[in-house]
């Protein structure tokens, strides 16, 4: 037991010194950057559809109204003929192209997007995806064109209620990680919600086509090592949508985005999983060490944790625009890191669709 105890002593106080690297190092760096130079890019928008064209009467105006839009492109992913009459209206809009997919899937889908669009920049959402602002586009792209890549953060909308609570913050601490990994050229995914990258980047085959999710993590996950990724936490830049209302939906739509991180490069898998073996072993050292009545090194380790953290989350939250996740956020880690361990059996059983 003695011996035992010393391991975990051992063991509080890395994942103590990993997560404060981590939280001083990386995540402190994450902040709004200003903008490089006049927009002038030939910028398409792209959606794939299947079966949620009813989603885009609520916000095709806002993306039909976004400053510099060529064109919106959409791509209909083998969709039931009842939508038919739906996506047949906005044919009317001369900015708007649709297209039938000429495979099956959303990987084949955005290699259909790529041979219609006219503009050599792709900015990515999707139906049910929402702007902040008229100025996405033009923000989303009006950086510096060393940078082939440009991610943007795609929030929930806020409700009422513990899971939604959960859902925004785990979107903040994802893209927290991911902008973080940005800025020590680490990058290693994208969120398909909001991401415009160089039409030029496109290789389905980076894809891995006998995979049927993972389509925009993958891509980044590949190009990002040989182009240079930027992000951007200008609030105009946001895109909202509606977060899943019960845990089973929320838990099967994550199952998808955690298998994907299986296929990253072995770089991305290490920075991943020292986090988050760190944030485990952190938390699960405390819990044996107090309830062996180490309380010095159960409590002193987890204070400097704390304090850390949320230090440097009060001002992280104000650029997500979630601060009413602050003091939440104090059982809302561990709930998190429990939705992880629930979700990680999962892996060892691949998912058949996206």
């Amino acid at each position: 037991m003695a011996q035992m105890i010393i391991l975990f002593k051992i063991c509080m106080i890395i994942s103590c010194l990993a997560q404060s690297i981590y939280w001083l190092g990386l995540f402190l760096r994450v902040k709004p950057r200003k903008s490089t130079q006049a927009n002038n890019k030939k910028v398409s928008l792209v959606i794939c559809v299947k079966n949620d064209w009813d989603k885009l009467s609520t916000n095709l105006d806002k993306l039909l109204l976004q400053n510099g839009l060529i064109e919106l492109i959409m791509i209909d992913d083998n969709s039931n003929p009842s939508n038919s009459v739906i996506y047949a209206s906005y044919l009317i809009n001369e900015k708007i192209q649709i297209y039938p997919n000429n495979g099956v899937g959303k990987k084949q889908a955005l290699q259909t997007a790529m041979t219609k669009v006219k503009g050599d920049w792709i900015l990515l959402t999707d139906a049910d995806c929402i702007p902040n602002s008229n100025m996405w586009l033009t923000k989303m792209s009006d950086f510096d064109s060393q940078y082939k890549i440009v991610l943007g953060f795609a929030p929930f909308w806020k409700t009422t209620g513990l899971l939604n609570s959960l859902i925004r913050y785990e979107s903040v601490m994802n893209s927290l990680c991911s902008f973080a990994a940005i800025e020590i050229n680490l990058t290693y995914n994208g969120v398909g919600r909001n991401m415009l990258y160089h039409k030029s980047l496109f290789d389905i085959r980076l894809m891995k086509a006998d995979i049927p999710y993972g389509d925009d993590d993958l891509l980044i996950n590949s190009q990002a090592k040989y182009n240079h990724t930027i992000y951007s936490l200008d609030k105009q830049t946001f895109v909202y949508s509606k977060a899943k209302e019960n845990y089973k939906d929320y838990f099967l739509q994550k199952w998808r985005h955690y298998a994907t991180s299986l296929h990253y490069r072995t770089e991305s898998k290490l920075f991943l999983g020292v986090y988050f073996l760190s944030l485990f072993f952190l938390y699960f050292s405390f819990g044996f060490l107090f309830m062996s009545h180490q309380f010095l090194y159960a409590l002193v380790p987890i204070f400097i944790y704390i304090i850390i953290k949320m230090s440097v989350l009060k001002f992280k939250l104000n650029h997500f625009n979630e601060e009413d996740l602050f003091l939440k956020s104090i059982y809302l880690e561990p709930l998190y890191l429990l939705h992880l361990i629930l979700q990680s059996p999962l892996l060892l059983f691949p998912k058949k669709t996206w």
